[in-house]
């Protein structure tokens, strides 16, 4: 608000533009996940959020209107909303017999990141919303090399196929 000197009322319909994303990607996710796979699904949706997260830093860094900036809103947080399903399900899958423990450590982690965004974004406020933008984009960023990490990994067979 304070960044784009943006009203309540026009904050609160331009806030909501985020949370439509997040409802369309679900209901998008959920329609077609059975078709290619949660895998392929957070693939895709890390490769369309870092184009997003890009298009909002460079946005930012052009200091254009918000109407740019919620342009980009919008479809990074649809992928971000088909990223986070999809890592939730992969991690499901790994620990069938520990869901309720892998739940907890998915919103432990989940909420300890987010954490630590505040006071990132805190030190590094420079009166725009740069900073903000670096950080998703970094964020992204930063999934896209653990997707690329893990799967340079050796494949271990599962504990149930071992006699």
């Amino acid at each position: 608000m304070e960044v784009f000197n943006l009203d309540k009322s026009l904050f609160a319909i331009l806030f909501s533009t985020n949370v439509g994303a997040l409802m369309l990607a679900n209901i998008v996710n959920s329609r077609i996940v059975e078709r290619y796979g949660s895998k392929r699904m957070l693939h895709v949706a890390t490769f369309f959020g870092s184009l997003a997260a890009c298009g909002l830093l460079l946005v930012n860094l052009l200091d254009l209107s918000y109407h740019f900036t919620v342009l980009m809103l919008i479809p990074l947080m649809g992928s971000l909303g088909i990223m986070s399903v999809n890592a939730d399900a992969i991690v499901l899958l790994k620990f069938k017999q520990e869901t309720g423990t892998a739940t907890a450590v998915i919103g432990t982690l989940r909420f300890g990141f987010g954490a630590t965004a505040g006071p990132l974004l805190a030190y590094f406020y420079d009166g725009s919303a740069v900073p903000f933008s670096m950080l998703m984009l970094s964020s992204i960023l930063l999934v896209g090399v653990c997707q690329f990490l893990q799967s340079r990994l050796p494949k271990t067979p599962s504990i149930e196929a071992q006699p």
